[in-house]
């Protein structure tokens, strides 16, 4: 049995009634198949929403399910009203579209929604453990040593630049020191030689003024000796 719009009008809103307004007879012959495809996919969302609406309306009647607000639903009549409504606000316009030579597209039946939905689940799932195992590869003693023997690596490096400067510079001072150190003890040596030459130099003029004197000493004496003898 067919409902009127006038029975459904007092549980629709503004928009619901309209919809229903166009699938009628004399409205319906004004759409253009453009428009009706939109009217039919706009009739079977709200089919669809007052069928589910119903189905849960009954278990909640039945204590099979827990209530959504604070009261659970006490009956269902006009939701299973409204959903047969849209079902043949659905049909109309599926008529209308057959009438001016538009092929129908078949909207997917309940078993082959939930098959896709069952796949693009397993899809999500596939995607997180994979992502899982990543970060847990990410995480395994192995990377961490990894990252420890390359953190170490780098760290010598750095030190090794740092201190290969310092080395540097104590061999130079080292060297610089050792040839101070030959410097000093040439001119010591240098010093004490020029030193023991002129001491040497000394002596050998003292003997010789010495001979000299001694000397020229005798020669007066036997001298003043001839002297003496020639007197007598």
């Amino acid at each position: 049995m067919a409902i009127s719009l006038r029975q459904a009008r007092p549980y629709l809103s503004s928009s619901e009634a309209e919809l229903v307004h166009w699938s009628t007879s004399k409205r319906v012959e004004a759409l253009t198949p453009a428009r009706l495809r939109q009217k039919l996919d706009r009739a079977r969302k709200l089919r669809d929403k007052y069928r589910g609406l119903g189905d849960r309306q009954r278990r909640e009647a039945r204590g099979k399910q827990s209530p959504r607000g604070q009261r659970g639903a006490e009956g269902n009549s006009a939701t299973r009203m409204k959903q047969e409504l849209f079902s043949e606000t659905a049909e109309r316009f599926e008529k209308a579209l057959e009438a001016a030579g538009t092929p129908l597209k078949q909207r997917p039946k309940k078993t082959e929604r939930k098959a896709a939905k069952k796949v693009s689940k397993k899809a999500g799932v596939t995607k997180k453990a994979a992502s899982k195992k990543v970060s847990k590869k990410a995480g395994t003693p192995a990377a961490a040593t990894q990252k420890k023997s390359a953190s170490k690596k780098v760290s010598k490096k750095k030190t090794a630049s740092k201190t290969t400067p310092r080395k540097k510079l104590a061999a130079k001072k080292v060297v610089a020191k050792a040839q101070a150190r030959k410097k000093a003890n040439r001119r010591s040596a240098l010093s004490e030689a020029t030193e023991g030459k002129r001491k040497q130099t000394a002596m050998l003029k003292a003997g010789q003024v010495r001979f000299q004197g001694h000397v020229s000493s005798r020669g007066r004496r036997n001298q003043a000796k001839r002297d003496s003898r020639g007197r007598r």
